[in-house]
Parts: structure tokens; sequence; C-alpha cells
């Protein structure tokens, strides 16, 4: 009986593994188990430490910092082992602020890298907490997205690689890496590139550092192929490396990457994609993946080996200690970071003490990097004094004399970094239209002003209550040179009698001035105008208030733009498909890059391009031609000319009379399904001939209607002809020969099936063709598709169907399996149990074995009775006998 106790146990626990193969999902069963251990030492943390940490920070002051995860935020694809990718947010997110992104561990054998980022975090929050005036500067002006680690896996299994063998900071759509063992060669397969990637398509990141080890020093992009390549932006990218430099508190190399041979020539990477994917769309897996802004980037290497080194990590103790006990990696990382949201909010703090003869003033500039003057005031000048030892601050200081009577404001600003918004000298004008960095660290795309008041008391007289000046908007925000702009001042009179306004505007030596009578000065908020001077470039505005009280000023900035315009638009007398643009540039003696190219409006009156845009550069302000082949295009054409940004400059319209797009599209009942398509898109430039449609830059939109009623709205999907149907076969080439093309010239068509409805109905489908020349410039200000087609509706008569009636197939197998999961588990315990009905309590068997049986209800002999007698008769063993009782075999 044990013998058969110990089968049905088996039994069950076969038939058990049965049932998990159905019940277990297959890729829980069979997927790879995370068995690797983790390599974390006691001065470092996993990614599920670091992911506490980060909670723990959010949980003690959530106002100023916000935990979440990539997996919950981004809906980024799960990592085994139950890891998450950590974010924490520093800051208020819901102000327009400069955006500062920290990324640590895109590889996880360079641990020290999350530890940088974590520490920076850490930092900062006890900082605020205590009341540091750098800590509250940083992140009551800045927005910072920390993620200490994006290889979560990596990190924790001590691998450069992630669970799937891939490097993240080879994943980026810039310029990917080639297909290697682990990859394809498509991008954004890592779920550390995808968040990073998603990040910086949400949220305008300024300035983005990516922290490694395995070398030493800051390392700007350009992913170009040969060293002396200068990024366009190289003027003020050199002057942010050499700042982050400083903050290290290390001789560290810094520069482009390209001139550092030992780096190579890094596909794929982080850098490389944040900066140049908007206006290098054309290097993209695909355009699509171009983010709207472009960030100022840098690799930080802070250690020359990779792993674990717990002797160089060192503690926060050592962040304002450089070269000190405490100072190491981690420290490193949090100056440098500190550095970073510094630069991207530049700020000026100053104090005025009063003396016997006048005033002095003390001056604080934080986060600029230009070398040259940046103070200015109308009555004398501000010496610089002193440079912090790390960070990038400056003082200054100056002293006026006191007036004989009355008052004085002092006005004391500056530009930060003037010379930044101009592109690098050696750098190809066709690789960036414009400084995009500078665009991103002020309003209206100009840098940013910085302006303090002081009142300068006079002598024994009182002082009087001066007026106040306020700077608002400038309308429009990137005016052309040499005409009319608006500015926006908010005035406040004090009790003051207005007595005039004038507004000076100032750019490369030539000024401009705008006088406005006292009476035209309005009380409260108003309009202004402003002729701008005819250089374009970072415009000062100088406004002075007249009053019966003396002067008050305040100081503006603008960025005005070269005027780009069409003087002629017409057909080459030798070729009728060419179009000959006259193209004028006025209001620069600087190289000049704008866009030209072919638009159309669309259905809902969306501007589209149709051809284009194409960057173009002048090297001075002339006028030259530009020729267009229009051939394969027809019917309303606008011909423009844009800023590099995409803003609209001037504009031809024109008209071809040419058919330049056939839509044909079928749709058809095919069994149970209603098939949308074959349908394709075609040409007539010269010829019919099909669109190729395998770059994915066409989409075939269709609505399908039921009884007047929407059914189905999506995209048809391009699918090759050769693992089409039979019958969807035979449709695309009765569709080619109607459209009088050649079959060998059609390799696939666009089709999507969608279910029947039962019962009967009359279905409507309509199609919209959308097909693009994807080489955007700015994501932001345009839209790239190139032109739509209508076709005419189509219908069919769906006939009454009896939805019942199908067998349901997969009720059916799963009744099969259950019944033979239930039938297994029956014949294994017969057979187990010699055939006889077992008791319910395995404990009480073996006293049920020798208890004496009741008769049998009709007279026949119970089980004992009807044992043999005589001398053969068997012994009954007891339980304590057990197998032992009788003889041994």
């Amino acid at each position: 009986m044990f013998i058969g106790e110990t089968m049905r146990r088996q039994g069950t626990l076969m038939a058990l593994c049965i049932l998990s193969i159905f019940l277990v999902p297959s890729s829980i069963l069979f997927s790879d188990l995370d068995t690797a251990a983790p390599v974390i030492g006691p001065t470092y943390h996993s990614s599920f430490d670091i992911s506490t940490l980060l909670s723990d920070l959010s949980n003690a002051d959530p106002d100023l910092a916000e935990y979440t995860t990539a997996q919950e935020l981004l809906d980024i694809r799960d990592i085994p082992g139950g890891r998450d990718i950590p974010i924490l947010f520093l800051g208020d997110p819901k102000e327009n602020r400069p955006w500062v992104l920290l990324v640590g561990a895109h590889h996880g054998d360079e641990p020290d890298s999350a530890e940088a980022v974590l520490g920076f975090a850490q930092f900062m929050v006890k900082a605020y907490g205590d009341g540091d005036h750098r800590a509250r500067e940083i992140l009551d002006n800045v927005n910072i997205a920390v993620l200490p680690v994006v290889n979560p896996y990596g990190l924790d299994t001590g691998s450069r690689y992630d669970e799937n063998g891939e490097d993240p900071n080879r994943d980026y759509p810039f310029a990917p890496d080639d297909a290697g063992p682990h990859s394809d060669g498509t991008p954004l397969t890592t779920a550390g590139a995808m968040t990073v990637h998603e990040l910086a398509s949400r949220y305008p990141i300024s300035i983005a550092l990516s922290f490694h080890t395995g070398s030493e020093g800051i390392y700007t992009p350009w992913g170009a192929p040969s060293v002396g390549n200068v990024t366009p932006d190289g003027n003020c990218f050199m002057d942010m490396a050499y700042v982050l430099k400083r903050a290290s508190g290390r001789s560290l190399p810094y520069g482009p990457a390209n001139d550092f041979g030992y780096l190579g020539n890094l596909k794929g990477a982080m850098e490389d994609h944040l900066y140049g994917s908007m206006f290098l769309s054309d290097r993209l897996f695909d355009p699509d993946l171009a983010l709207p802004w472009s960030s100022f980037t840098a690799t930080v290497e802070l250690l020359n080996r990779k792993g674990q080194d717990p002797d160089m990590l060192g503690t926060q103790e050592g962040v304002m200690d450089p070269g000190g006990p405490e100072d190491g990696t981690l420290p490193m990382g949090v100056r440098i970071s500190m550095a970073a949201c510094m630069m991207a909010s530049p700020s000026m703090r100053g104090t005025q003490t009063e003396v016997d003869d006048g005033c002095s003033i003390d001056l604080v500039m934080t986060g600029t990097a230009s070398t040259g003057p940046v103070l200015s005031s109308p009555r004398s000048d501000i010496s610089m004094v002193g440079t912090h030892e790390f960070l990038p601050e400056r003082y200054y200081s100056g002293q006026w004399d006191r007036p004989d009577h009355g008052a004085v404001i002092l006005n004391i600003s500056t530009v930060p970094d003037p010379s930044w918004p101009m592109t690098h000298p050696d750098a190809d004008p066709a690789l960036a239209p414009v400084s995009l960095l500078s665009h991103s660290r002020g309003v209206a795309g100009s840098p940013r002003e910085l302006s303090l008041n002081f009142v300068l008391e006079g002598g024994s007289e009182p002082v009087p209550t001066l007026p106040t000046v306020a700077v608002g908007e400038v309308q429009p925000e990137r005016p052309e040179v040499g005409s009319l702009a608006f500015i926006e001042l908010t005035i406040d009179p004090m009790g003051a009698t207005m007595t005039g306004l004038t507004i000076n505007a100032s750019c490369g030596g030539t000024w401009s001035l705008t006088d406005i009578e006292g009476g035209d000065v309005i009380i409260g908020s108003s309009w202004y105008p402003y002729e701008l001077p005819i250089a374009s470039g970072p415009t000062r505005l100088d406004m002075t208030l007249l009053t019966d009280r003396g002067e008050v000023s305040a100081v503006g900035m603008v960025m005005t733009e070269p005027s780009i315009y069409i003087l002629t638009l017409t057909t080459d007398v030798n070729d009728p498909n060419t179009m000959r643009l006259l193209v004028g540039v006025e209001g620069t003696y600087e190289p000049v890059i704008f866009t030209y190219g072919i638009v159309r409006e669309r259905y809902d009156g969306a501007t589209l391009w149709v051809m284009g845009p194409y960057l173009h550069t002048y090297s001075t302000a002339n006028s030259g031609f530009i020729d267009m082949n229009v051939s394969g295009l027809g019917g309303d054409l606008t011909f423009v000319v844009c800023r590099a940004d995409g803003t609209m400059t001037d504009s031809r319209d024109h008209y071809i009379e040419r058919d330049v797009r056939i839509v044909g599209a079928t749709m058809s009942l095919i069994g149970d399904v209603l098939a949308l398509g074959p349908a394709l898109i075609v040409q007539n430039a010269n010829g019919l001939a099909p669109v190729e449609t395998y770059d994915n830059s066409v989409t075939f939109e269709v609505e399908v209607l039921k009884d007047g009623r929407t059914y189905y709205s999506g995209n048809l999907h391009f699918v090759p002809k050769r693992v089409l149907g039979p019958e969807m076969t035979e449709a695309l080439n009765d569709l080619v020969t109607e459209s009088g093309l050649d079959p060998e010239q059609v390799h696939g068509c666009y089709v999507e099936y969608v279910p029947v409805p039962s019962g009967s109905a009359t279905m409507e489908a309509e199609f919209h063709a959308w097909g693009g020349i994807m080489t955007p410039v700015d994501m932001r200000s345009m839209d790239f598709d190139t032109g739509y087609v209508d076709s005419e509706p189509l219908s069919v008569e769906v006939e009454e169907r009896d939805d019942e009636g199908d067998f349901p197939w997969s009720i059916l197998i799963f009744i099969v399996i259950v019944a033979v999961f239930v039938l297994g588990i029956t014949v294994l315990r017969y057979n187990a149990h010699w055939r006889e009905p077992q008791p319910e309590d395995a404990d009480l068997l073996p006293h049920r074995i020798n208890r004496p049986q009741p008769p049998h209800p009709e007279g026949r002999p119970s089980r004992t009775e009807r044992r043999p007698t005589g001398p053969f008769q068997p012994r009954a063993r007891t339980l304590k006998e057990g197998k032992k009782g009788g003889r041994s075999r």
C-alpha cells in the first residue's frame, strides 16, 4: 500500500506538471531566468537600492522632489528581475524653466557614474533643506531630471550590456551603431536608450550630461567621421566644457570628442542624438524620431578604470573640498552637475553698502562662461575682483559717488555669453542652421538678459520715490532687421509726471532711436514701438523713462533676424521642369543659413512640405538663384523661403497643370473579413510609376462607416506582394492593370483586414493617402508630409450573417485539454492502487485493513470471511510490523 501511495503522489505531481504547461504562460516557462548575482560592494548601491533612496528623497520633500520610474511614466518595457529605471525630478516641472538631464550607468560596469548622479540628488536635497544659497538658487530656477541608472540589469550584474547583450549607449537613433552580434542595427531596443529619448522628447532639455568611467575628460559632440570637424555651436561648447572641467577640481582634458583619437567615432551615442537630431534628421534611423529641440551634451569620464574602486569613490563630504581626503568620483560628479545647472540658468545678485562719499556695490555672476567683460553701467565701470575656486561664479565690485541731491537709479545689466549665438567660423554651414543652444537659454530664442537696479541717494534733501519700469515681451519674437517691432513695458509712476520715453536698439555698432512724447507714455502695461537696426544678431534695447524726478532706465534683449525674401519666380526657358527662384538677403554681413522648398495646403488647412526643405547659405548679404526640379509635381504649389528654424519669411504661389498622384483603392469581402485594399499610390511624372514605400514614409488612412456611423478608423499597412494571399494578389493585379502600370514595378500594396459585423449592413470606406520626403529642420514648427489625395468613397453590402453558427474551436480545445488532464489523473490513481477503491484519509488506512468487516447486506461474505483457510492462509500484517512482517524476501 505504501508503494501505491507513493505512486499516487507521483501521479498527482505529474498531473500538476501537465496542468502547469497549460496554465503558466510560455513567456514565463521558457524565458531566461535572472540568476546573475548582484556584484555591488559595501560602498556601492544596486539598482534596487537606488530606487529606494530616490523614493525616500521624494517622500521626505514632495514639493521639491518627485519620484517615478520609466516603466510608470513612459510605459517602458519591464526589465528582468523586477527591475525599474528610477527617475527623480527636482525643481518644479509645472514652471517654465530650463531643464537639465543627468544620466548614469549606461554601462553597468561603470558603477561610479551611478553613484555620482545619485550623490548629486542626495546632496542637493539636503543642501536645499539646510538653506544653502547655491542649492536654493539652482532648484528654484532649474528643473532637473535625475537618472542614476539607465541600465539596471547591467549595474546589478557588473556587465557593460543590458539583459539582451546590447550597449544602451550605441542604441540611439542618430547615426545608430551597425548590426552586431546582439542587434540588427535597429535603435531604441534597449530600455535605457528609449527612456532617455522619451524624456528628451517631452522636456526642453538645455544641458544633458552622460557620466561614464574608463577614461578621464569632458568630451562634447560631434559625431563626425574625422578629427577636426567642428560643432556648429563650438564657441559655446568649448566655453561650457571648460567650466565643467574647472568644476571637476581635476586637470581633465576637454573639447570635441573627435579630437581625442582614443575615443573613436561613436555611433548611436546619447550626446550626438540629443544635440544634432533636431536639425540633421537625414542621419536618423527614422526621421520621425527627431527631437523637438537641441541640447548641449557632454560625456563626463570620471575615472580611467571600470568596475568598483571604493578608494576612489569619495563621499558627499568632499563636494566643496576638491583634492581633500573625502574627494573622489562621487563629489567630482556632484560639482560638475552643479556647474551644469548654474549654466542652464545664469543669474546675478548684488549687495549695496553705503560709504561716506557714495556707495559700494558687490555683485556675483553665476553660470556665465564668457571670458570678456559682461557688465555695464551708464555711470561707471565695474571691475572683476575674483572667481570661485571651481564653480562658475565671478565676483565684481564698483563704487559710485553720492549725487548732490535727490537720488539716481543705478542700472547694472549684462547679456550672458553674447558670442554664443554665432555659428563657429570653422563649422560646415550645412551642418546646423543656427546656434541652437543659445535658443534654449532665453525667451524668444535670445540670450537671457540679467539686470539689477540700485538707488544711489543724494544729499540732505528728501529722496523722492522714483518710478519703476519693467520689461515684458517682445513682438514679434524674432523680428527682421529694419522692421518695426513692439516691446511691452509696465510703468508705475509712483506719483511722478511722465515727460517722455526713449527706446534705443543697438546691434553691431548701429543704432535706431524711438522717441515717445510724455503724453503718450501709458501708466500700467502697454506696447511701445521701436525700429530695429539694419544688422542682425543679439540686439540690446535701452529704455529711458523721463520724469520730473529724473531718469529711470531698463534694458531688454531681442534676437533680430536677417531679411530673406523671394525676388522672382520663373520657369527655366531651357527646362520646363525647373523653377528658378531669385532670393535676396539683407541685414547681415555674416554667413546666412536658411531653408527653401515647396509647400501645399492640406485639406484641413495645415501647411505641409511637398519638396524640401533644403538648407542653403549665403556668405554675405546679397541675392542669388536657386533652381528646383518640379518634375512629378503639380497643382497649387507655394514656393517658400524660411529661416533656419522653419519660420516662413516669404512665398510665391504657382500652379502646374499636371496630375501628380493617382490613388487606387478597393474594398471587398473575403470570407468573414472586410478587406481594405489593395491600395496603391502612383505618380505620373514621366509615365506612371509607383511610389517607393519600403521606407514607411507613405501612410494610407481609411475610415469605414457602417450605416453612416464610424465602424473602423486606422491606417493601412504596406504588405509585400510575396506574402499576399491568392485573392488579394489577384485583386492587386487587376488594380495594376487598370492603372496602366508595369506589374514588375509593383512590389506590394496597402492592406488592412477588418472583421465583418453581424447582420446586414452597408459598409462605406474613404481613403486618404499621405506621402513624405522626410527632411525636417525644426519639428516644432513644420509638418513634413508631402501631400494627400482623397479617393472616391467605396461601399459593399454585407448580407445577413449568423455569428452563432461559427464553431468555437478555442473552447473545444480547452475542453479536450481538461478531459485529458482528468483522465490522466484517474488512470494514474487507479493503477497505483491495484484497481481498489481507496480511502479518503490515508492516515486511517492501516487501521482499516485489520478492522473486521461487517456482513454484506445481501448475505455475501465479507472480505475477511472470503480469505482462504488451511496451512497456506496469509497472515495480515499489522502497522507495527510494516514491511518487516513475515519472512524476508
